[in-house]
């Protein structure tokens, strides 16, 4: 197997993994899966995976074909695989400089989360779908931040803005939305939501995205839920996960 570069070592780690590697470290631990590459590619790969937990190594072996043990084997399996004198990365977009980057419409937003499909068992939450959806968004527009705020006396946060403050996505799971006791004031929420949104800031440029299956997305309780934010201009934008 080649060795693969501290970038792409690090790429592997999701934004709370980079930033509670940077806390544990005293780094800077603000800011987007690329600025937070871009500080820790200075730290030595052992010192790095040696934070990482049994969980992380597991998984970047699993993605490396390597095997998987105790924590210790597992470190120096890693550190091996690892070509410290090499930073950049393929996969991603942290430390190479993104071209064609365009200002955030409707059209293109939409068939960008629509080219989306994200990886079953890596979405756990939504806080994973929010990670993975970004960093995809990454790809085309300038600024991407999770969590904004929205300002005002309620404190609200959207899922991810674009361009500050140019375009807002609110992240939903369907599974979420239908195996939850009180499934329809989930929903209720979720269309509140989406109204205070886009009234409050984002107008037009507001997208509500719902990752799920295909057979959940499809689910009549939810079709009916979409079909009144479309009446009301609120765009609704399946991503699929498989």
């Amino acid at each position: 197997m080649d060795r693969i570069s501290k970038g792409e070592l690090l790429d592997m780690f999701r934004v709370e993994e980079l930033k509670d590697l940077a806390y544990s470290l005293k780094l800077d631990d603000k800011g987007n899966k690329a600025d937070l590459i871009a500080t820790l590619i200075k730290v030595p790969v052992r010192q790095i995976i040696e934070l990482a937990t049994v969980e992380e190594l597991q998984f970047i072996c699993g993605n490396l074909d390597l095997p998987i043990g105790k924590k210790a084997a597992m470190i120096d399996t890693v550190a091996a695989a690892c070509d410290e004198t090499r930073v950049d990365i393929t996969a991603g977009h942290a430390l190479t400089d993104r071209v064609n980057l365009v200002d955030p419409t409707m059209e293109n937003v939409v068939d960008n989360l629509r080219h989306i499909v994200l990886p079953r068992r890596t979405i756990k939450n939504e806080k994973d779908a929010e990670e993975d959806i970004s960093e995809h968004l990454l790809n085309y527009y300038r600024d991407v931040m999770n969590q904004y705020s929205l300002g005002g006396m309620l404190g609200l946060k959207i899922d991810v803005d674009i361009n500050d403050g140019k375009f807002g996505v609110e992240i939903k799971l369907a599974d979420s939305l239908l195996n939850k006791p009180s499934s329809s004031s989930e929903i209720f929420r979720m269309i509140g939501q989406a109204v205070y949104y886009s009234k409050k800031r984002y107008g037009p440029n507001f997208v509500l995205a719902i990752v799920g299956t295909k057979d959940d997305i499809d689910e009549p309780v939810l079709r009916e839920a979409f079909s009144f934010l479309e009446s009301i201009n609120i765009r609704v934008v399946p991503v699929i996960m498989e």
